[in-house]
């Protein structure tokens, strides 16, 4: 795979718990090292807890069941300029306001998200 154009952090209740990336035709998700040691909760049924990284063409259901909808989702993609469809732009711009534990920051700083 080729290199990530974007790396979110994910934080549950304000622990690192591992990475999200965007790649060009691609998203992958792996927990962190130390989280897993440390016997973390797994962020869902759909992405347990293990070593290996999770792999999709989309971004994940989990995370895309994070971001808002309806009037929420076009006021925050009109404001913010973000495509309503971009998901990954939208959750990382929005992740420090996410229902839940969950709280998602960018760890790089691309030019364009």
């Amino acid at each position: 795979m080729s290199e990530a154009l974007a790396v979110a952090n994910v934080l549950m209740s304000g622990e690192l718990a591992g990475q999200l990336s965007r790649y060009k035709t691609a998203y992958t998700f792996q927990y962190d090292k130390n989280y897993i040691s440390n016997k973390g909760m797994p962020l869902s049924y759909s992405l347990p807890l293990q070593h290996q990284i999770f792999s999709s063409d989309t971004l994940f259901p989990y995370f895309s069941g994070l971001l808002s909808e309806g009037w929420l989702l076009d006021l925050q993609s009109k404001t913010q300029h973000i495509d309503k469809n971009d998901e990954f732009a939208l959750l990382v711009k929005n992740g420090h306001d996410l229902a839940g534990a969950i709280t998602i920051e960018l760890s790089n700083l691309p030019e364009k998200i």
